[in-house]
Formats: structure tokens, C-alpha cells, sequence
């Protein structure tokens, strides 16, 4: 069989476009049109589309988690599994297409979580009671000796309680009569400049069912009363006293609030 020409100077006429062009620069399509490779058109990737394979779903050798009593999950979770069943319809055994009642259907859909008991509680304030009593002692700052507050039996002319304490100092006793305690800012050896300092906030001086400072300062109410107390919660840290309204500060001492 004879050899074809290279075809250097023949020319020919493109399929699509009925020109003529070099017969060197002539290319086949997919289509098997021959046409000059300026139109040359590549073919359409959509009509040759990729085959599709399912993405696997499948575990080998997987192990099925069992699941006791309906339960699912473990723990408090809990839920029907009788899906899907023949709850949809009311009368499955004769075929019926009469949907079920829709609140049965949720219900055998719904998943019930099982909580703990929850216990919420407000921290309760420390407490510290005195106990006073009257009895002769070391006056506080003007030295000597004199009727004095005692505190549980002790003369505690220093103490050092932390701030929210509720304090509360209880003059029951028949000798405190004519010696109401009071708090205050002041230390002062002058009756009314150690009275001027009265602590009125977060305090209740109590008598009989009474809170009230003026009754409680007035000896006539004070002897009268049988049940009677100062209770102090302090919010505030700082240096304070107790003292005797009647007899000042000697019979008291210093409190000290952190």
C-alpha cells in the first residue's frame, strides 16, 4: 500500500464551517467532524457523566448494641421501640387506611429523660449568743474596778467576730437591770459622746416583742421586761464597742468585726 502525502501545501474545507484551511491544521472531533483546529470543539463532560457508586454504609464485622427492656441509651433515657409497627393506621388487620388517633402515634415517638432531685439553699449566717451577766471587774479603758459586763461568765473586754455574724447578746438575766448594752462607735470616757455613736443599722434591740432603742435604753421598760436582747449582724468590717447606756463604756469592751 502507496504512502499518503503530507499534504504540505493542500488545503481543506472544514465540516463546520465550509472554509477552506490548510490541510496540516485540521483536526478530528469526537464526532469524527474534520475541522480547523481554530474551531475545534472539545466534547460536552455531561455526555459522557461519571458512574455513580453509593458512598458505603455498611460496618464489617459491626456488633449491634442490645438494648434491655426498650431502653435505649442507658441510664435514665427511655423510649418505645416498637417502630415502626402498625400504629399508624387504627384497624391494621383488615388493611384500614383510617390514620391513627396522632397523640398515640407521638407518644410511641417520644423520648423521656428521668432527672435527679435538684436542692437549692441560701447559706445561713453564723450565729454567736452571749449570755450576759453583771458582776464586778476590770473597767474597760478607765482602769479599776466596777460593775461590769460578763459574756458567758468571761470578762472579754476584746472580741474579734466575723462580719454577717448575727451576735446577739442576752440581758435575761436580773442582773443586768439598770445596765442596758448598746453598740457603738465610740469609745469615749463622756456618756454623750459614746451615745452619739449608737449603732441604729442592722440591729434590733428587743423587749417583751418590742424592737425598739428608746425603750430599750429607758431603764423603767428595761427592768420590766423579761425577755430582752441586742441582736447584731454587722455588714461592715471595722473596730466597734459595747457598752452600758447608764454607766458607759467601762463595763463594755471592743468588738472587732473582719
Amino acid at each position: 500500500m502507496s504512502k499518503f502525502a503530507k499534504g504540505k501545501y493542500a488545503l481543506a474545507i472544514s465540516d463546520r464551517s465550509g472554509q477552506a484551511f490548510p490541510w496540516r491544521e485540521m483536526v478530528t472531533e469526537w464526532n469524527g467532524a474534520f475541522v480547523h483546529i481554530s474551531e475545534y470543539e472539545p466534547k460536552q463532560p455531561q455526555l459522557e457523566p461519571k458512574p455513580f457508586v453509593a458512598d458505603p454504609q455498611g460496618l464489617e464485622q459491626a456488633r449491634p448494641q442490645n438494648f434491655p427492656s426498650n431502653q435505649i441509651g442507658g441510664g435514665n433515657m427511655v423510649a418505645n421501640l416498637t417502630l415502626p409497627g402498625d400504629f399508624a393506621f387504627q384497624d391494621f388487620s383488615n388493611n384500614s387506611m383510617v390514620p391513627e388517633n396522632p397523640s398515640v402515634i407521638n407518644s410511641r415517638r417520644e423520648a423521656s429523660i428521668a432527672l435527679g432531685e435538684v436542692t437549692a439553699g441560701v447559706p445561713v449566717p453564723a450565729t454567736q449568743t452571749y449570755t450576759v451577766t453583771v458582776a464586778s471587774g476590770t473597767l474597760y479603758i478607765v482602769g479599776g474596778t466596777g460593775n461590769v459586763f460578763y459574756l458567758d461568765g468571761s470578762r472579754d473586754m476584746s472580741l474579734s467576730i466575723a462580719k454577717d455574724t448575727v451576735i446577739k447578746f442576752s440581758q435575761d438575766g436580773s442582773s443586768n437591770d439598770n445596765h442596758p448594752l448598746f453598740i457603738t462607735t465610740s469609745n469615749s470616757t463622756n456618756i454623750s459622746t459614746l451615745r452619739s455613736g449608737v449603732i441604729s443599722s442592722d440591729v434590733v434591740y428587743y423587749l417583751d416583742g418590742t424592737s425598739n432603742q428608746t425603750d430599750y435604753t429607758n431603764t423603767s421598760n428595761f427592768n420590766a421586761a423579761s425577755q430582752r436582747y441586742v441582736e447584731w449582724t454587722p455588714s461592715t468590717t471595722g473596730t466597734y464597742y459595747y457598752a452600758c447606756w447608764i454607766h458607759g463604756i467601762g463595763m463594755g469592751g471592743m468588738i472587732t468585726i473582719t
